[in-house]
């Protein structure tokens, strides 16, 4: 479906060796898995497409150790990314999904890419490792 439809967007989007951001709160990472085409990691691995993700504790230490130094987490004292939702900030598009609804929107604004690009690496570069 829609969500599905998201993530192959990203690969198909995004340019050989690109890097792509991802805000993610997701409350159920092997459901959010069982949503990815079976061939969306070879696709994304043959790109050789980079991701930088910003989460919450929850969702970032259901994660598989390979991706840790892409991940960092909003501190334990902030307030928490807990509205399982996912931002995607890609090429010269943002994609929102709603895991909850199973909704997506998928935006392609340059200018609305680069604004998000430019707070994602802000906020990234400012969090522990």
């Amino acid at each position: 479906g829609g969500i599905r439809a998201a993530f192959d967007d990203v690969v198909e989007h995004c340019k050989k060796e690109e890097t792509f951001f991802r805000y993610t709160s997701e409350q159920d990472l092997q459901k959010v898995n069982s949503y990815l085409a079976r061939d969306y990691r070879l696709r994304r691995d043959k790109k050789k497409l980079e991701r930088k993700v910003i989460s919450n504790a929850l969702s970032g230490g259901q994660k598989k150790s390979r991706l840790e130094r892409f991940i960092r987490f909003i501190p334990a004292a902030a307030d928490q990314f807990e509205q399982n939702i996912i931002q995607l900030v890609y090429g010269e598009r943002v994609s929102i999904i709603d895991l909850t609804k199973e909704e997506v929107v998928i935006i392609e604004n340059k200018q609305l890419a680069d604004f998000q690009k430019t707070i994602f690496k802000l906020l990234y570069n400012q969090l522990p490792r």
